[in-house]
């Protein structure tokens, strides 16, 4: 190995992991009841095809409400059938009182009838009377009928709509019964979501409150990466910025991405780390739905430095190892390979790292005691004690 001059390229690693820009939620169905009881849960990463069951909820309050509300329509049902042959008797009997008053009135006419002269005068003013009674009888009669057959009416109407509640509110149970049963609402990938406090993924048993989210299936055309970066190393990364991200599972592939967008305040990992994070998302230039499941493992190399015309030395020669702490955000150079406002030698630049110590194994014997200034994962910028075209060694050959 050689020290030898070139430009150091300062690069950080985040951790994330693969999610989809687009998903169709499945949540639990919004009834009476707060909190339901999840009974049976399709297996995390199933593939599902549109309309297939996802899960099941108990249904035992439900069905037990509902068998109350079919008794209560039975019993709404009979009380209308009954008041309705009351009514009739009711009518029949009023319609009876009518034809004895028409009868009444008949006859009454007839004593009315006859001449003053054959009866005596308080015969006749009598007659007169017992026809004016037998009228009135008769209206009143006629009044009677009229109105129970409006009150029978309101009260044949109060039972109808009393029936009427019941028989939505069996429908209402009904489907809510049948909205306990959550089927996929397209083909594709069972991604079961997080507890919300129990940092495990949700399993059957489990009560969920109306609304909450059971799980989602993914459009795997358009995935993205969300990763993450300690507060300790705020500002480091921006929106715009290129990356090169890497799946844990397939280390040979590396897609490209932007950083869409990084999150404005930190937040702990779980309520027992003392760590913050920024979420930080991050745009593929392509995605590959064969290989990339929601959930998986990203490395994300994230250039944050680039400084040019350094007397480089390999790390591997270096004991002990320098810190791989990251100085503070310089720009690239532009495409002519001028550098920006914050590279090396511009007044307004961030000030460079501390440099430190460390020593050199040399190819010829020994070791020689050097300054290192800022490194990347395999080189690091030598400030004073190496010259260039200097042989070394590595720290790990055998002696």
């Amino acid at each position: 190995m050689v020290v030898r001059r070139g430009t150091l390229h300062r690069r950080l690693v985040l951790s994330g992991e693969l999610e989809a820009v687009d998903a169709e939620d499945i949540t639990a169905p919004r009834t009476s009841e707060f909190r339901l009881q999840l009974k049976w849960l399709a297996e995390d990463g199933a593939s599902l095809t549109a309309g297939e069951r996802v899960a099941d909820f108990d249904n035992s309050t439900f069905v037990s409400k509902l068998e109350e509300l079919q008794l209560s329509a039975m019993k709404a049902r009979r009380n209308l059938e009954q008041r309705r042959a009351e009514l009739e008797t009711e009518r029949l009997e009023s319609q009876l009182d009518v034809e004895r008053a028409r009868i009444g009135v008949e006859q009454a006419g007839l004593d009315a009838a006859v001449p003053a002269e054959l009866h005596s005068m308080r015969e006749h003013q009598e007659a007169q009377l017992e026809l004016e009674r037998a009228r009135t009888d008769l209206a009143k009669a006629q009044q009677d009928i009229e109105t129970s057959k409006l009150a029978g009416a309101a009260d044949i109407e109060v039972l109808k709509l009393e029936m009427e509640k019941t028989q939505r509110e069996i429908r209402a149970a009904e489907s809510a019964i049948a909205e306990l049963s959550l089927v996929a609402p397209c083909a594709g990938i069972l991604i079961v979501s997080e507890h919300p406090w129990e940092g495990r993924k949700i399993k059957e048993g489990d009560s969920l409150w109306s609304g909450a989210k059971v799980g989602s299936i993914p459009d795997l055309d358009r995935m993205r990466v969300a990763a993450w970066l300690s507060d300790v190393d705020e500002g480091m990364v921006e929106k715009g910025m290129r990356v090169r991200c890497q799946l844990v599972a397939y280390p040979e592939l590396v897609f490209l991405g932007t950083v869409t967008s990084v999150g404005d305040v930190a937040q702990e990992a779980d309520s027992r780390s003392l760590r913050r994070f920024f979420r930080v998302e991050i745009g593929l230039d392509r995605s590959d739905r064969e290989l990339m499941r929601p959930g998986m493992s990203v490395k994300v190399d994230v250039p944050v430095e680039v400084l040019g015309d350094q007397l480089l030395v390999p790390r591997a020669s270096l004991e002990p190892e320098p810190s791989s702490s990251l100085p503070g955000m310089l720009r690239e150079p532009d495409a002519g390979g001028a550098a920006g406002p914050d590279t090396p030698g511009d007044p307004e630049a961030a000030p460079p790292p501390m440099a430190r110590v460390a020593r050199v194994r040399l190819a010829a014997g020994g070791t020689r005691e050097v300054l290192i200034g800022p490194c990347s994962a395999q080189l690091c910028a030598v400030e004073d004690g190496l010259d260039e075209g200097t042989k070394v060694a590595s720290v790990w050959s055998a002696e």
